[in-house]
């Protein structure tokens, strides 16, 4: 909203959306715009004092895959180092309990032989590279479950991992009252990534932002001077809602 004059962005742009009106109520002759061309007020926002929220990439983004600007060919040789043990593996901040460790290598081992096996069995591999599995259990203990990427010619078509289990977790959440405990991404290689974006929104804007999601990240994520040179991964537990420290404020009262 204006500082100056109270309206909010709602009231600033017309109903396309592309170009500011000119503030009613106002006494404020500046936001007022009379002291421009109509033109002028129409193609810039002179007139009014919006809050600018200024942040970075790594603010909205802050655990990024360890294929982050690799190309595909070089996702594949990261993935191959990791599982011929030419990197390790640091355990970092794991925030269950003693048997976490535990539960971790258990999620790790059911999501990359969910993954593995999707190669084997669809056109996955034909078409992308890499290929993720997802497993998750539950406060309840009693279950894990599991599903695999449903890969589509155009990548931005493809069905993810994680998105494909929601129904299931929707359907334990209103039948027995369970909500996801923890939730693991893992490709075929064994890497563990972060949810992606359209599963990111769901656990986070729909009640589950206390599931724990164990990833995978680059002690250093400039991978710049190339593959060989990533010779560590950190492997820590973090809440769903991590992934979106920025998330509206609507999210909480769902």
């Amino acid at each position: 909203q204006c500082d100056a004059c109270g309206c909010r962005d709602a009231d600033l742009f017309d109903s396309v959306g592309r170009s500011f009106n000119k503030c009613s109520g106002s006494s404020n002759a500046e936001c007022d715009g009379q002291q421009d061309e109509p033109h002028q007020r129409h193609l810039h926002n002179h007139h009014h004092d919006l809050r600018i929220l200024k942040t970075t990439l790594r603010d909205l983004y802050t655990y990024p895959s360890p294929y982050t600007r690799l190309s595909a060919s070089q996702s594949v040789e990261l993935g191959q180092r990791y599982t011929d043990g030419k990197i390790r593996c640091t355990n970092n901040q794991m925030k269950f309990d003693d048997t976490n460790d535990d539960l971790a290598q258990l999620l790790i081992s059911k999501a990359q032989n969910v993954a593995i096996s999707s190669l084997q069995t669809t056109n996955a591999k034909d078409n992308h590279p890499i290929q993720f599995g997802c497993a998750v259990c539950y406060d309840d203990d009693k279950q894990i479950e599991t599903a695999f990427q449903s890969s589509g010619l155009e990548y931005g078509c493809t069905l993810d991992a994680v998105s494909q289990l929601a129904t299931r977790i929707w359907q334990n959440h209103d039948l027995s009252s369970t909500t996801p405990k923890a939730l693991v991404q893992v490709d075929q290689y064994g890497i563990v990534h972060a949810p992606f974006a359209p599963a990111r929104a769901f656990l986070t804007e729909h009640g589950f932002g206390d599931c724990m999601v164990l990833v995978h990240t680059l002690l250093d994520d400039d991978v710049d001077g190339g593959v060989e040179g990533v010779d560590e991964l950190k492997l820590q537990w973090i809440k769903a809602k991590d992934l979106a420290p920025n998330a509206p404020a609507w999210t909480n009262t769902l």
